[in-house]
């Protein structure tokens, strides 16, 4: 497989009643704050005493094997439910059932599609960090210098408005497409929590014991210069990936 599948989950979140619903693939560990508003995750096998089992039941399979017949592998199952539960035309169907239940998944037609779809975006999701990113649509304008280095290094700044990072005087990514911007994980978009992440924050101890945990045990370095090189890496990586999930997206809401 192309992915490790003993690894991938779908996590989607538990408490949708004040925000949007959200699902995201992932192949790392992760908790009950996956999601900002606590999580379920669905993963493809579980472990039990050791044993690797498919965490799809019997009577799953005999329901979507009696629709899409020999088609309905359980890789595939996985996919069709990622890229359905990602749909935004499902998540505005049945807004108000998944503010008070768990998701359940209808059995569409074109499911080879839906499979194609949602196999694309688990390895968006999930491959990121090696995702190639050129696209002829998308023209950055990239100015670096990376031997510049500015003697304050709190500013960098993104302006959605403008389509720019600014990290200092020398080094900026300019003519980042609006639909970058439209993928949005939670509230926000996929650029907007990279860059809160990434940028130095403001360590205030009298009042954030764990900023003063931080201090104690000197992590509150700053590498300003590796963490530059780093974004300008992964930044038009992310740039790409939102734009291509924004045009998934719309093409799921053209299914049913």
């Amino acid at each position: 497989m192309w992915y490790e599948i003993y690894k991938f989950k779908i996590s989607v979140s538990l408490y949708a009643t004040s925000y949007k619903f959200d699902i995201l693939a992932i192949n790392k560990l992760s908790d009950l704050h996956t999601t900002l508003y606590g999580t379920i995750n669905a993963p493809l096998y579980v472990y039990e005493n050791g044993e690797k089992k498919l965490n799809i039941t019997d009577y799953a399979i005999k329901e979507f094997q009696n629709k899409y017949k020999d088609k309905a592998t359980a890789e595939n199952i996985f996919a069709y439910c990622h890229a359905v539960l990602s749909s935004p035309k499902y998540q505005k169907e049945y807004e108000e059932n998944l503010k008070i239940d768990y998701p359940r998944i209808p059995l569409y037609k074109n499911f080879d599609r839906f499979v194609e779809l949602g196999k694309r975006l688990i390895k968006l999701q999930t491959e990121f960090e090696n995702f190639d990113c050129r696209n002829e649509e998308i023209q950055l304008k990239i100015e670096k210098d990376f031997k510049y280095m500015p003697e304050d290094f709190s500013m960098i700044k993104l302006n959605k408005e403008k389509g720019i990072i600014i990290f200092d005087g020398k080094n900026r990514i300019e003519n980042i497409p609006k639909k970058a911007f439209d993928y949005k994980i939670g509230t926000r978009s996929a650029l907007d929590w990279i860059i809160d992440y990434y940028k130095p924050k403001k360590l205030n101890p009298q009042k954030e014991l764990h900023h003063k945990t931080l201090i104690e045990n000197g992590l509150n370095s700053y590498d300003y210069k590796n963490i530059r090189e780093y974004l300008f890496e992964l930044i038009p990586k992310v740039i790409n990936i939102s734009v291509e999930t924004v045009d998934i997206f719309k093409e799921l809401e053209k299914l049913n």
